[in-house]
């Protein structure tokens, strides 16, 4: 038996070993139950046990290192950006500006965006949150629009172990440390319709102008100043699927529950550039829009729009955008007749119970009677129907291929965030329909 083997002499044996070892290890930590089990702590540094890991396997095998030389050295390079880019201001290192306490326990955090940073509508980063976990990175879509060049915003639910913890955080938080941290902290959840009616009031003036003010008058106070204010470090942003919207012509947004952040984004984005193109007249204060309207210069000719959610509480913090959009088409084909439309709602609300022998009649007649009544739905304000249940996609995707004004079959994409359940319906309906399918995980 050859008991020389390895690059140290007669080192291989007890390096496979230890080798094995520290395999089994990081396998073992890195299951799901010890992850989402509130010990991620065990996972992050066992995880760091593939440093060791190298070294060993350098040591185990003779000719091993011309093989690793080239791929670790990329690898270290790009750690040490990462490290790097944490703690520069204008890249990684920045501050929580305001916290908004949703319903359904969903939080939103303002953050104040640092002077490098770039991302396209549907991309998503990677926060933390050093005051709530020193070392735990988590990824969440950004639901702000490119356009708003002061801050990105991003929206969590609290359902796992950190979430929780992130929401628990600033949900406790008093007032006198919201003012030492230098956050603005509004709950939503305890005045929803109050929050609600303020809403765009609230951003238009507060993000702005104030908050603008506020953050350029930060920026000239001294460091120890600014290491009081609620710290975030943000990695990326890294793109998805959601960002191939713009390169299609017709586009079916379909979002579950939270799942509905990535398209937040995105019709941000677009409402922010249907405001660039309107005018107010000089001489008669009427407002107008230049020739591109909604349609612009892009592909992209025809969006609709489905959320699906168990109650309609769920749509609070996302419905001012849709009634500021739903208004703007509004007037935009009011002064173009000739013009088509190009955001449909589709706004489902599964959280009634569903009685056999009469189903949702009663509540659909109810809400029909309003809308006629009132212009508008009687849960959402929108001028777009609410609907009850579960959709029929089968009915939906049949809709956007017939009738007047329909797409052809290769002319839309369905681009979808939310349960896996779910995903598997609208992509087994999708391919029936021959619609391009594309899944964001959720």
């Amino acid at each position: 038996m050859n008991l020389g083997i390895g690059w140290v002499n007669g080192f291989a044996p007890l390096s496979g070993i230890i080798l094995l070892l520290i395999l089994v290890t990081m396998a073992i930590c890195s299951m799901q139950w010890v992850r989402s089990g509130g010990h991620f702590g065990i996972f992050y540094w066992t995880h760091l046990l593939y440093l060791p890991f190298y070294v060993f396997l350098i040591l185990h095998a003779r000719d091993f290192w011309k093989w690793i030389v080239g791929p670790l050295s990329i690898f270290l390079l790009e750690k040490l950006y990462s490290i790097f880019a944490r703690y520069m201001s204008g890249i990684g290192r920045t501050f929580i500006h305001t916290v908004t306490i949703e319903q359904s326990n969903v939080i939103s955090l303002t953050i104040h965006r640092p002077k490098h940073f770039s991302f396209q509508p549907g991309d998503y980063v990677s926060i933390n949150l050093p005051r709530v976990a020193l070392y735990e990175y988590h990824p969440f879509t950004i639901s702000s629009a490119p356009e708003e060049t002061d801050l990105i915003r991003v929206h969590i639910q609290a359902v796992g172990n950190w979430t929780k913890r992130v929401y628990k955080r600033f949900d406790e938080m008093s007032d006198e440390e919201a003012l030492e941290n230098q956050v603005g902290i509004s709950h939503a959840d305890i005045h929803p319709q109050e929050f609600a009616a303020h809403a765009q009031n609230l951003e238009q003036t507060e993000i702005d102008e104030v908050e603008v003010e506020r953050i350029e008058n930060f920026r000239t106070e001294s460091d120890v100043r600014e290491g009081k204010r609620e710290p975030i470090f943000v990695k990326g942003p890294y793109s998805s699927c959601a960002r191939y919207v713009f390169d299609c012509k017709h586009v079916v947004l379909i979002g579950g529950g939270i799942g509905v952040t990535p398209y937040a984004s995105i019709l941000s984005s677009l409402m922010a550039q249907f405001c660039a193109s309107s005018i107010i007249c000089k001489h008669c204060n009427r407002t107008n829009y230049l020739s591109t309207g909604l349609s612009g210069k892009r592909r992209l000719r025809k969006v609709d729009f489905v959320w699906v959610s168990p109650d309609y509480k769920s749509f609070e913090w996302f419905l001012n955008l849709l009634r500021q959009f739903e208004q703007e088409q509004e007037n935009y084909l009011a002064l173009n007749p000739n013009e088509k439309r190009f955001l449909d709602l589709h706004l489902y609300f599964t959280g009634i119970k569903h009685e056999d022998n009469i189903g949702n009649a009663p509540l659909e007649l109810a809400t029909r009677v309003f809308a006629q009544v009132a212009g508008h739905d009687i849960f959402t304000s929108l001028k777009s129907k609410t609907n009850f249940g579960r959709p029929s996609w089968e009915k939906i995707f049949n809709r956007f291929i017939s009738g007047e004004n329909a797409s052809t079959s290769r002319d839309v994409s369905v681009f979808f965030c939310g349960p896996s359940s779910m995903g598997e319906a609208i992509k087994r309906e999708s391919a029936i329909c021959h619609f391009r399918y594309f899944e964001e995980k959720f």
